[in-house]
């Protein structure tokens, strides 16, 4: 009972955070090749989540961030929870143009995971001191999620007190929730607010 409480409570925040200013939408997708498999078999053994590293200690990105989910309990497909935050930074506004895609994982040329299908997609914008949160649904794993925001920031550019010279679009979270309304991972919760 517990777990539909919760289920529930995260599903009504983010239809709030998802009735303004945004558009989302989602499709199907195809089960994956033989290679995107193999890979999906190598990564077990390690996590069945990969963060990008371009995502800072902080949390926060720049222009793109990415997530991989190679298994799920029972492969089963879910919800992926992409909490998208500027509430950190309270100087001067630059807004960001924001699009989530959710997809199934493909193999780039460089042999690393890429978003291949995309079946769920959110575009919205995010000003100075917001945090926007979406639940999107995702196909059988394996399946990659990404973000990207445009125009970046800079803390120093916007105000020259302020020693922090890194291109920001927001501070970024991931997570999967199971069907059940159980998480299964998460990435650098947003919150830290730029160096000085």
């Amino acid at each position: 009972m517990r777990s539909r409480r919760r289920t529930s409570s995260t599903s009504s925040r983010i239809r709030e955070s998802t009735s303004s200013a945004s558009s989302c939408r989602g499709t199907s997708t195809a089960p994956p090749d033989a290679h995107v498999l193999a890979l999906v078999q190598d990564r077990e053994a390690a996590a069945a989540t990969e963060l990008d590293p371009r995502v800072y200690q902080d949390g926060w990105a720049g222009k793109l961030s990415d997530y991989s989910q190679f298994t799920t309990p029972g492969n089963a497909a879910g919800f992926a929870v992409v909490a998208v935050s500027r509430k950190a930074w309270g100087g001067k506004d630059k807004r960001g143009h924001v699009v989530i895609q959710v997809g199934a994982l493909k193999l780039g040329k460089d042999k690393q995971p890429t978003l291949g299908a995309v079946t769920s997609t959110c575009r919205f914008t995010i000003n100075r001191l917001e945090l926007r949160t979406f639940l999107l649904a995702t196909p059988p794993p394996p399946f990659h999620v990404r973000v990207q925001i445009t125009p970046t920031f800079s803390p120093k550019k916007l105000d020259p007190s302020l020693s922090d010279n890194r291109e920001f679009g927001a501070q970024v979270q991931f997570s999967f929730f199971r069907r059940d309304g159980a998480p299964e991972g998460a990435a650098a919760r947003p919150g830290s607010r730029p160096g000085r």
